[in-house]
């Protein structure tokens, strides 16, 4: 046991070792209002320039490279780009959760890091991937956002959210407790309840990182009008993996491997033949092409040199993308792995899932996180596990249908009922509540 307490406070001595980092400081952090040359206006342009950021666990590993970017006062802007190409990384350093490397961030041509940070935040509302919810009631949670929110101000942000209509329907509607992490709520209204912390203090910047992400497409759908009705008037970052969400933005910028490859609009990408964005609106366009609803044909199938290159793909691509990392293997991923993009941690987490090769698999929204070539890879993986393990039972909860096409059997479920269960081609044919999502995918 003496043993086991030295070696914990290993790394207790040797952060007390660590020199000290005079970027910020914890007074600053917490002070309620900064000096006068501290207080900053988060309604002018942002610029990112020659950024260049790597991760103290992975100082060898660039995760952003020269990148220079601008985001105009009142606009909507969208990163887009495929799993691990710096888009939440952008998102990280505007709130200073660290420091660029080289390069600068600024507000109207004044560096972020002269700014009072929690002044800095209190201007700024975040939605992220993995929406974080406390231990307490829903009112209280979404008071978080701002402490004196008067019940009215909640419940606007909420309406706003697409979330006061669900909480009504609860027994004790805003004093519900969502249990540890919101456990009592479901992926969809956890991440309402968070957009709604974020909407009630009314914030300057409006950061939204794959907001959309866990919700089906009817409750996607509203809460995007809710967003764009958000979004008015104000400056908001928009971080997707489905394009759809982003065409009205004023401006998108593409990322790769840290560094911006294109940008323009929706309209000027797409008369880019072969353009990054054009690609990866055609293969999302394809995905949806095979939600199609055809009476004669009602399972569609990927042509076969497309199943080829998914196939060969998904043999070598986690291996690949490890072992061009600097420790390989070895790569430390931080607290909960927060030195991984979403992509990035759902993959090893359903690489973990498989080694012990189970008898009973769940895949709750395994593919939500990820970009559409991502997505088809772990797809191809998942399915060629499940066929090299004959015994496995794998129990797939999706909101994406086209996840799921293939099982043996699709339950449907409504308000806590099983309203139908088939095969996919049996459910088409019977033009119920599954034929109807079915119909939404493809429109949407």
């Amino acid at each position: 046991m003496l043993e086991e307490a030295r070696g914990a406070l290993t790394p207790v001595f040797r952060l007390i070792d660590e020199e000290k980092n005079t970027s910020f400081t914890e007074t600053e952090t917490l002070e309620d209002s900064g000096s006068p040359e501290l207080s900053i206006n988060i309604n002018d342009d942002i610029q990112f320039d020659n950024v260049n950021f790597a991760y103290p666990a992975r100082p060898d590993v660039f995760v952003l490279r020269n990148l220079t970017l601008t985001i105009c006062s009142g606009q909507t802007i969208a990163l887009v780009g495929s799993s691990g190409s710096g888009k939440s990384t952008c998102i990280s350093l505007l709130l200073r959760f660290y420091e660029p490397l080289s390069g600068c961030i600024a507000i109207n041509n004044r560096s972020i890091t002269d700014c009072n940070v929690k002044q800095l935040r209190q201007k700024i509302g975040v939605v992220s991937q993995e929406p974080i919810l406390f231990a307490t009631s829903i009112y209280e949670n979404i008071r978080f956002g701002k402490e004196n929110a008067t019940k009215a101000e909640i419940e606007e942000a909420a309406r706003q959210a697409n979330a006061h209509d669900f909480i009504m329907q609860l027994p004790n509607k805003y004093d519900t407790v969502v249990g540890e992490s919101g456990v009592q709520l479901s992926g969809g209204e956890k991440q309402r309840v968070a957009l709604a912390r974020a909407l009630v203090k009314q914030p300057a910047l409006l950061l939204l990182d794959e907001a959309t992400s866990a919700l089906d497409n009817t409750n996607e759908k509203i809460v995007q009008e809710a967003l764009d009705q958000a979004c008015k008037d104000r400056t908001t970052i928009v971080i997707s993996h489905r394009l759809s969400e982003v065409q009205n933005a004023h401006r998108i910028y593409v990322l790769d491997n840290g560094c911006v490859i294109e940008q323009g609009t929706h309209e000027t990408l797409m008369s880019q033949e072969g353009s990054r964005y054009c690609e990866m609106m055609k293969a999302q366009q394809k995905e949806k092409t095979q939600n199609d609803i055809d009476e004669k044909k009602s399972t569609e199938q990927i042509e076969d040199d497309d199943q080829r290159q998914i196939t060969e793909s998904s043999r070598h691509h986690s291996h690949s993308e490890l072992d061009n990392e600097s420790k390989g293997y070895g790569t430390r991923v931080g607290m909960k792995g927060v030195h991984l993009s979403g992509g990035e941690k759902q993959r090893i987490a359903i690489a973990r899932a498989l080694l012990r090769q189970p008898k009973i698999l769940l895949l709750d929204e395994a593919t939500s996180g990820m970009d559409t070539y991502n997505e088809q890879i772990v797809q191809e993986a998942l399915e060629k596990a499940e066929t090299m393990n004959s015994t496995c039972t794998s129990l797939i909860i999706a909101h994406r249908l086209s996840t799921i096409r293939s099982c043996d059997l699709i339950c449907v479920l409504e308000k806590g009922y099983l309203v139908e269960n088939g095969t996919h081609a049996e459910l088409m044919k019977r033009r119920g509540v599954y034929y109807r999502m079915i119909v939404c995918n493809s429109i949407s």
